[in-house]
């Protein structure tokens, strides 16, 4: 999936299983870190919201994405595990010019 550069946008994680493979759904932000493009980040400031069945929405802040390459979320907690969820972060220029928005109202 691509990502807009230094542009807050909401992406959907998950599944985040216990040890006995059963969901998670009181999973806090704490429990989640980012790579971005091979780096730590901290999370602080964003929201993480159950879903359903151990799926959750990251609203992530424009200082999450303003680093071109590859963005990571993974699990931190060793009690946790979920697939580590990867997004190509793009020029917003390539990005404007690749993704075609239609306003339907």
């Amino acid at each position: 999936m691509l990502l807009k550069q230094s542009t807050a946008q909401t992406v959907v994680i998950g599944p985040i299983l216990d040890a006995d493979g059963v969901a998670v759904t009181t999973a806090v932000i704490g429990n989640i870190s980012l790579a971005k493009n091979g780096t730590a980040a901290a999370l602080t400031t964003e929201t993480l919201t159950h879903l359903a069945s151990g799926y959750y929405t990251l609203a992530l802040t424009s200082s999450n994405t303003n680093t071109l390459g590859i963005l990571a979320a993974y699990v931190n907690n060793t009690a946790m595990s979920m697939t580590v969820f990867r997004w190509n972060v793009i020029a917003a220029q390539v990005y404007d010019s690749l993704v075609i928005y239609r306003d339907w109202e």
